[in-house]
């Protein structure tokens, strides 16, 4: 027998034999009820939705604002510009009513129809490039592939977390996925009539987790899931943020594998610190990517005109972490820091003649970034200054007021005990010891953790013999910038899933 004849006889009994075991298998589980079937359209409909958003943002910062950046660096604003378009049109087609199974559908489509063909066009011609480069590189060591390894382990086990509904967080339930339901039962953005201030916060984690629960003809959990995978998508893009931002602080060396340092942060494993449809790690999505824009933009150059498109660029990335959450205070405090720093020492070291200009040219550029800011989060200040006579209600009521208001309300806002007590200076002091501290007392309810530290103290042990060692300018900076981010959750309000926001910084510093 000739043995082509023999290969094709050998593939027929091989798919006899696999459709046998096939029919086997289908009586006492049928094929079609598989749950295999259900997570390969949830990972095919997130990462569709990744697709359109990061294929849109590309339009922006490429066509649009004009940016030429590093490949690597141009995929994670891209996508995070479009994330930030993507919650925007969600809001705005919400308004009108029009939250339904064909926006579900369609809009995601339009974006993908509409610009997957130059985003594929330009990722062809860099990676090209990229690939060309690198052809003489050295090969990956061991300690390289078993960091690899041990990232991809963490990735898994966070896959396994979020394949169940029941890991939806208890908060989740009833306020980021709770609300998000709700908008898609009715169609529309609603008003809280009784004044609910859950309702009124920063909710971009919630239009996002809206699309996934506007899926028609599928079940309840079925869209929870969905919801799930897109977090897992924006914190798969987070992981990628962090090896950009060490090539930058590193000067381009020495940043193979880093994003598998959040892994030695075991906190993302815990419930309530872990992915479970919270805003919390949909916020610290946008850790990375507002300090690679800040840092372009900051010191302004003396010797050109500022960009505006890059300063239009940097509020539509800060806009989106405002819409997110208000614990954003973390990394506007750390942000400010890192800005401050080159600016003060750019003023120092410029001629006295060209000071005033220097002066003028940053007060312009923070003018439009302001300005962008404030067009961008319209969504949220100007609703609820429409719906409830305060921007930020329920907050500042004794300047702004607001309306409803039950009795009682003030005290439901936070819980009591996640603040530093005393007087001003004994505060300070309980904050300046607890960034030596934090990551080894627990700081969340005794039923969860009981006295076992879970955020991990590898940031906290390795920083003061990092600081005797006289590290980068650049590292120097992001690690003061991010302990005075986390003496700003202290000072807030110190409970430790809030530090999620912050694990991009720390892992990366």
């Amino acid at each position: 027998m000739k043995p082509k004849v023999r290969a094709a006889a050998a593939t027929i009994l091989l798919l006899f034999g696999l459709s046998y075991f096939a029919l086997v298998l289908n009586r006492n589980y049928a094929v079609t009820k598989w749950l295999a079937w259900r997570y390969a359209a949830e990972w095919l409909l997130a990462w569709f939705w990744a697709l359109g958003c990061l294929s849109a943002g590309h339009y922006i910062v490429r066509d649009l604002l004009k940016q030429k950046l590093p490949l690597r660096e141009h995929v994670i604003l891209s996508f995070a510009t479009g994330v930030l378009g993507f919650g925007l049109a969600l809001f705005v087609c919400g308004l009108f009513g029009g939250l339904n199974g064909i926006f579900f559908c369609l809009w995601p489509t339009v974006l993908v129809g509409a610009f997957a063909p130059g985003l594929f066009r330009y990722l062809r011609v860099r990676w090209a490039g990229v690939t060309s480069l690198h052809l003489g590189a050295n090969k990956p060591s061991l300690w390289i592939w078993t960091a690899r390894l041990f990232g991809f382990a963490g990735i898994a086990i966070i896959i396994l977390q979020i394949m169940t509904p029941q890991n939806v967080a208890f908060d989740a339930h009833w306020y980021h996925a709770g609300i998000a339901d709700s908008y898609a039962a009715t169609g529309r953005i609603m008003r809280f009539n009784e004044g609910w201030f859950l309702g009124t916060l920063p909710q971009l984690a919630t239009w996002i987790y809206t699309w996934a629960f506007l899926c028609p003809k599928t079940s309840l959990a079925f869209r929870i899931e969905l919801a799930a995978h897109l977090e897992l998508v924006l914190f798969i893009f987070t992981l990628g943020g962090i090896g950009v931002t060490v090539r930058w602080l590193l000067k381009g060396e020495g940043a193979r594998a880093t994003w598998v340092c959040l892994f030695l942060f075991p906190g993302v494993f815990v419930y309530d610190s872990n992915l479970n449809l919270s805003a919390d790690h949909v916020l610290a999505f946008w850790a990375l990517p507002t300090f690679l824009v800040g840092r372009r933009l900051f010191p302004v150059p003396l010797h050109r005109a500022i960009d505006m498109r890059l300063c239009v660029l940097f509020g539509i990335i800060l806009s989106g972490a405002l819409l997110t959450k208000y614990q954003v205070l973390y990394l506007l405090v750390g942000l400010a820091f890192l800005l401050l720093i080159p600016t003060l020492h750019q003023l120092r070291h410029s001629p006295a003649s060209e000071r005033p200009r220097f002066v003028r040219l940053t007060f312009a550029q923070l003018s439009v970034c302001g300005l962008s800011v404030l067009v961008l989060t319209t969504p949220h200040w100007l609703k609820n200054l429409i719906w409830h006579g305060n921007p930020i209600y329920p907050f500042g009521r004794n300047i702004l007021r607001g309306y409803p208001w039950t009795a009682g309300t003030a005290f439901r806002l936070l819980d009591p005990g996640w603040t530093p007590d005393g007087s001003l200076g004994e505060r300070l002091r309980e904050t300046f010891f607890a960034l030596a501290t934090f990551s080894f007392k627990p700081h969340d309810w005794a039923d969860f953790h009981r006295d076992l530290p879970v955020f991990g103290s590898v940031f906290t042990i390795i920083m003061i013999p990092a600081l005797l060692m006289r590290p980068q300018r650049r590292v120097f900076c992001l690690a003061t910038a991010t302990l005075l981010a986390i003496g700003t959750w202290y000072w807030t309000y110190h409970q430790d899933r809030y530090l999620q926001s912050l694990l991009p910084w720390i892992a990366t510093s």
